[in-house]
């Protein structure tokens, strides 16, 4: 039995680890459009001093643009402040990562649904799946996504600098992310700690939830150690 559900095991390994990245992707994507947490963060650590009033008016046209709710990037009385039209078009490209990632709720939900069909299908014994597999499944697949954050990390951790240049290479297939500091609007009301602080209340907001996997994997990994143990 064990040996016949290997495609199977690899299968479940595989949906488990992609749900826990389309997870942190679509966490990622949320926390990105919460209009409180951006006019929180340009308040910290934008370096254009500026009105609360007027930040939470750049929040909001910020988060409803990359949410879809706008076509344009407004902000509301606050005809002053503009964009350049290379800060709308990095922001376009932006708005379709969102969007992505926002997205990757319908292929969790698949992912769940499938799952919730296999339970089925063995609770009615249609077709007998081993709980070794499902337990393989899930210390592999989110044994894998641990290794992943870890390594991501540390990454970031020890140079966040690099680890920020190299993420927006790989996400973006042009340079319009390379704006300048000294006349763009934009990474003056972002600059490299705002991204760092973005980083570190998601992990602070998620650290429970990887400690908690972590532990069940090796949880798993020394129970069924001690069970061999004893045979």
């Amino acid at each position: 039995m064990i040996k016949k559900q290997i495609p199977l095991r690899i299968i479940l390994s595989i949906l488990v680890l992609l749900f826990a990245l389309f997870y942190v992707c679509f966490q990622l994507a949320k926390l990105a459009t919460d209009t409180g947490v951006m006019q929180d963060m340009f308040i910290k650590h934008s370096e254009i001093k500026l009105e609360d009033s007027q930040y939470n008016s750049i929040a909001k046209g910020i988060t409803k643009y990359l949410k879809g709710e706008n076509d344009k990037v407004e902000f509301e009385g606050e005809e002053s402040l503009s964009l350049s039209e290379k800060e709308i078009l990095h922001l376009k490209d932006v708005r379709k990562l969102v969007d992505t990632g926002l997205g990757l709720i319908w292929y969790m939900g698949g992912i769940g649904l499938f799952f919730l069909l296999l339970f089925i299908i063995n609770k009615i014994k249609l077709y007998k799946i081993n709980s070794k597999t499902v337990e393989f499944a899930f210390v592999v697949g989110f044994g894998i996504f641990l290794i992943i954050v870890a390594v991501t990390a540390l990454f970031v951790y020890l140079d966040f600098d690099t680890a920020f240049t190299k993420f927006h290479e790989l996400l973006f297939d042009n340079d319009l992310w390379l704006l300048s500091p000294e006349k763009d609007f934009l990474i003056q009301l972002m600059p490299t700690n705002f991204f760092s602080a973005y980083v570190a209340l998601f992990a602070r907001r998620h650290l429970p939830l990887v400690l908690c996997l972590l532990m069940a994997c090796f949880a798993f990994i020394f129970q069924k150690k001690e069970v061999k143990d004893a045979e």
